[in-house]
Formats: structure tokens, C-alpha cells, sequence
């Protein structure tokens, strides 16, 4: 119980800044996905911003000491729910 106390202090302290063009950038694709009606695409879009901030996330907690074997877990767990997601659903037929 005091990890996720601890965790959820860290997450209440970090600071992490965003660029206003990655921000705009996802509306825009977003909207265009939205507006060609492509929401797997727009599911695979949010997911790599996503895991890109969480990756500027988890390098801004520790940037004086890296630790490589979390950055490797975290890099096999992203890819391979990526891979997963692009097989679920471009190449599994959508069943009504």
C-alpha cells in the first residue's frame, strides 16, 4: 500500500512539459481520423502519443541515473502491445 501512496505522490509532484505542437499535432490527426471515420488508426495514434509521453514521463523521473533494465521492460511492453493492437485490429475482421 505505501508503493502506490509513494507513486501517487510522484505522479502529484512531476512537472512534465508538453510542446504545444505535439498537442496540436494529435488534434489534428485525431480530427482527421474522426472526420474519414478511420477510429482504429485513431486508436493507434493515441496510443504512440501516449506512450511517448509516458516515456518523457519516465525519463524526467530519473534523468541523473537511468535505469535500463526498466526503459528495455517498458520499450517490450509498449512494442508489444502495439503489435498486438495493430494484429487485433487491421487484420481480424470486425464481427457484428
Amino acid at each position: 500500500m505505501n508503493h502506490l501512496k509513494g507513486l501517487v505522490q510522484v505522479l502529484y509532484q512531476t512537472r512534465m512539459d508538453v510542446s504545444l505542437l505535439e498537442i496540436m499535432l494529435l488534434v489534428i490527426l485525431l480530427t482527421l481520423c474522426l472526420l474519414f471515420r478511420s477510429t482504429r488508426l485513431g486508436l493507434i495514434i493515441s496510443f504512440l502519443f501516449a506512450y511517448r509521453w509516458g516515456w518523457m514521463l519516465f525519463d524526467h523521473l530519473s534523468p541523473t541515473q537511468p535505469n535500463m533494465v526498466l526503459f528495455g521492460v517498458y520499450f517490450l511492453f509498449g512494442a508489444a502491445t502495439a503489435l498486438v493492437a495493430v494484429v487485433k485490429l487491421f487484420f481480424v475482421e470486425h464481427q457484428d
